[in-house]
């Protein structure tokens, strides 16, 4: 019997090193996808919406703002919901700190930042949701499972998922 290992082929190195490469510009896309914007960008956003002028009569932009402006609504919130129900509203551009409690007596301790919102303690025992760290993209989510928690940043027009 032949315990020798063979040694690897050129042909398999070579499909190593493609699928290395492969992963890396998966990873390199992901990461920059995820990124935030420039804060240059979102002065120009901010300022789009506080137009004084008022738009036309039945012109879409004004029905596409009045859900937000008639609800109060902040421009970028995170709505915090507990066992599919939602728990609360954070308006994203008011630092303040929140612990929510979820069905089974489990914590989370959430801090709106600059900005930006994360779970900064948890009672849950695997801290997922402290590793997912700080979100301020229309979209991001944190997830606690074992509190039943999920925080999502939802931007005003745009219906949450």
């Amino acid at each position: 019997m032949n315990t020798e290992h063979p040694t690897p082929r050129k042909k398999d190195l070579l499909l190593i090193l493609i699928l290395l490469l492969i992963a890396a510009a998966l990873w390199a896309g992901h990461h920059f996808r995820q990124r935030p914007s420039a804060p240059q960008e979102e002065s120009t956003i901010s300022e789009a919406h506080s137009d004084t002028s008022a738009p036309a009569e039945g012109s879409s932009e004004s029905e596409e703002d009045a859900p937000g402006d008639e609800e109060g609504l902040p421009p970028l919130r995170a709505e915090v919901t507990i066992d599919g129900e939602l728990h609360t509203v954070l308006d994203l551009s008011k630092d303040q700190e929140v612990t929510v409690e979820g069905p089974g007596g489990g914590t989370n301790h959430l801090i709106v930042q600059d900005g930006e919102i994360w779970c900064d303690d948890a009672s849950c025992p695997d801290k997922v949701c402290i590793y997912q760290g700080h979100q301020s993209i229309d979209g991001d989510i944190i997830v606690c499972l074992p509190n039943l928690m999920i925080v999502q940043i939802i931007q005003r027009g745009t219906a949450p998922q």
